[in-house]
């Protein structure tokens, strides 16, 4: 539940969990899957800031976009550092690319690289995990699993939230 000592933005997010049991960015809200994930992330702050002369370029590609369309994330989306994907984009970071995945909807997906605590699948991949955090294996062609070692957490294809080791399965 999000409450008064959140962080600030979060509670317009509020209204949209859980809506979707099928998918983990929907199933938790940002500071449930900080508390769970706080013990795998570097110190924060986690959204790179931009300068002054850097926000109104980034607001225009916000709206613009990539892969045909604006790109869906506002400053109060706390579970990924758009504007950090955005700055190492323009200086040609070759991991700064979005791709379109057909098996969920046609939906356009980040790198994990800029994806932070908040985000309910943080994993090694991020510039702010650490490496004991979980990772997403490729166990099948278009079968992956979100996994701490050998437990599986998330399992794409099932579609199903596992919980992490020795916790609570709403975790």
């Amino acid at each position: 539940m999000i409450g008064v000592g959140d962080p600030p933005g979060t509670q317009w997010l509020q209204a949209y969990y859980r809506w979707r049991p099928d998918n983990p960015s929907d199933m938790f809200t940002p500071q449930e899957n900080l508390e769970r994930n706080k013990s795998f992330a570097k110190p924060g702050p986690y959204i790179t800031p931009l300068t002054q002369e850097e926000q109104p370029r980034f607001d225009e590609w916000l709206k613009t976009g990539q892969q045909g369309g604006p790109v869906n994330w506002n400053t109060e989306d706390l579970s990924y550092d758009m504007p950090g994907f955005w700055k190492a984009m323009q200086s040609g970071d070759p991991e700064a690319k979005s791709t379109v995945v057909s098996q969920d909807q046609n939906r356009v997906h980040y790198p994990d690289k800029w994806k932070t605590p908040y985000e309910a699948t943080f994993s090694r991949g991020s510039m702010y995990a650490l490496p004991h955090a979980p990772e997403w294996k490729q166990v099948g062609k278009d079968h992956w699993q979100y996994r701490l070692g050998s437990h599986v957490i998330f399992d794409d294809n099932e579609r199903r939230w596992r919980g992490m080791p020795n916790a609570d399965p709403k975790q």
